[in-house]
């Protein structure tokens, strides 16, 4: 059964959490097939050596392996992504103008922190991409095309690289699949606006930052740019007009449907 490590790896904590006593490959096998994860012992043996040298578990002599405080963390820490995840997968699901103004709230809470990681591990390669992406945006403005794909992939390629596992994993399920609808929903406000200009200006001065490794400009810019936006949808779509907002959603949601397969 096809499974990614990081799932096999919070189950086999879990396991090991919930177990009070060492267990070993065999025992680990067992625990991740009841979880319906299918692996060797040899990989179980693996994965627990894995587990090991990140400071997770520890040897119990030949009787196997038990968790460490570390790993009790990490599993809390698991769990507590997991239940924010499952909150920000229903908000994602807009449906009235006021979810709109509360995701893009939300994106600005994760999102100015992740812009600082960004300025303080960014590469050249990184930099070369997000210019890239920062180039292509303006290129679709100027030519009059819908501009979501290299607009939302720079704030996804800044995504990348974030080392905090939490805030990276909330950031995914934010700017996930799920969010492309969001991302036409604000081109049109944007569009109907003719502010459509601004979005790359704001680009370029968070690439800037990142690449100056200025981490508190980094997430002042990001703040701005996602706050504007949250401006402009309360210019747009006043609490009082959702009425106009359902109009909208229906809309999309007729074009959609006449997309071919």
């Amino acid at each position: 059964m096809p499974h990614r490590r990081e799932d096999a790896s919070f189950v086999l904590l879990e396991a090991l959490a919930e177990a009070g006593q060492p267990l070993g490959a065999r025992q680990a096998k067992a625990a991740l097939a009841s979880a319906g994860i299918s692996i060797s012992e040899s990989s179980a043996s693996r994965l627990l050596r894995d587990l090991d040298s990140e400071g997770l578990v520890a040897t119990a002599g030949a009787k196997g392996r038990v968790i460490t405080e570390e790993g009790r963390r990490r599993v809390a820490e698991l769990h507590g992504v997991a239940a924010t995840s499952a909150r920000l997968q229903q908000a994602v699901d807009v449906r009235a103008a006021k979810d709109l103004l509360d995701l893009l709230h939300a994106r600005r809470t994760v999102e100015r922190e992740i812009v600082r990681e960004a300025a303080e591990h960014a590469g050249e390669k990184d930099l070369t991409d997000l210019r890239d992406l920062t180039r292509r945006h303006a290129l679709c403005i100027s030519k009059g095309e819908v501009p979501q794909t290299p607009g939302l992939d720079f704030h996804r390629r800044i995504i990348r690289l974030s080392r905090n596992r939490p805030l990276r994993a909330m950031a995914d399920v934010v700017l996930g699949p799920r969010y492309n609808r969001v991302e036409t929903l604000l081109d049109i406000i944007m569009g109907n606006h003719h502010t459509e200009t601004k979005s790359v200006g704001e680009h370029e001065r968070i690439l800037d930052a990142i690449a100056a490794g200025d981490a508190l400009t980094a997430e002042r810019t990001m703040n701005d740019h996602l706050l504007r936006m949250s401006e402009e949808v309360e210019r747009y779509l006043p609490a009082d007009n959702d009425p106009l907002f359902q109009r909208l959603l229906s809309w999309m949601d007729t074009q959609e449907s006449l997309r071919p397969a």
